[in-house]
């Protein structure tokens, strides 16, 4: 889950939430406009989190017992293989995409996680010749699953400087960086633009949690379930 830390305890954006808002921005892409493998890219954005289920997951405290951030997590070889695995059921292109993510996310935490990412090589090779598609065709198409994660990333954490500062999102798939910046409370523009909409809003949900500190993940997964939920409606606005 992403962990803001607030006073009196935390908010939290489930994760798999946060790959929903991923998808509904890559939905409005001007570069996927018309691309034949538009749905196979918003199911990818839309699962590449299906690993982490908050309410059926352990391991979800620190040492301190607070909600653990997505940035504290560790290398499990079963998640990924059973992400990995439900990609495939949606269609090989998903569980392309999903493998170049596990290796963007998973390859420098460990030793173990280098050499699994290292052996997803070569089903990605078997899945792009199946498909008749390169393996630097697929990378452009991860670029753009990547592109969305960051933006929804940036949004869910919180992290656009105020007073109309430029924040760096990533590089989208012609190799230009793209650029958020505030206009308004909750309002954002991009820079340059990149989607097919002038103008189209997004709802963020951030859970509100009252305490410091649990005892057990039981216990934070009833507080998650039962919290307060608080509906952010993001707007963004091409630049006149």
């Amino acid at each position: 889950m992403i962990v803001i830390y607030l006073e009196n305890g935390f908010e939290a954006v489930l994760q798999r939430h946060h790959a929903r808002l991923a998808a509904s921005l890559l939905e409005k892409l001007e570069w996927i406009k018309v691309d034949p493998y538009k749905i196979d890219l918003i199911l990818a954005a839309a699962g590449h989190d299906d690993d982490y289920m908050e309410f059926r997951r352990d391991g979800l405290l620190n040492e301190l017992g607070g909600p653990k951030d997505f940035k504290m997590e560790t290398f499990n070889k079963a998640d990924c293989e059973r992400l990995l695995n439900e990609a495939l059921s949606q269609s090989m292109f998903v569980a392309i995409l999903v493998a170049f993510h596990i290796q963007f996310v998973q390859r420098d935490l460990s030793a173990a996680a280098s050499k699994y990412c290292d052996s997803l090589e070569i089903k990605k090779q078997h899945w792009c010749d199946l498909m008749d598609l390169s393996l630097i065709e697929m990378q452009s198409y991860y670029t753009i699953l990547q592109w969305c994660d960051a933006l929804s990333l940036l949004i869910c954490q919180r992290s656009i400087p105020p007073e109309g500062r430029s924040l760096e999102i990533s590089d989208g798939p012609e190799g230009v960086t793209y650029f958020i910046s505030a206009t308004d409370k909750d309002c954002f523009t991009i820079d340059p633009w990149p989607f097919t909409l002038a103008e189209f809003t997004v709802n963020v949900e951030r859970r509100l949690l009252n305490k410091l500190k649990f005892r057990n993940d039981k216990e934070l997964q009833d507080a998650l379930m039962d919290s307060f939920i608080t509906i952010q409606q993001i707007t963004f606005k091409k630049k006149p």
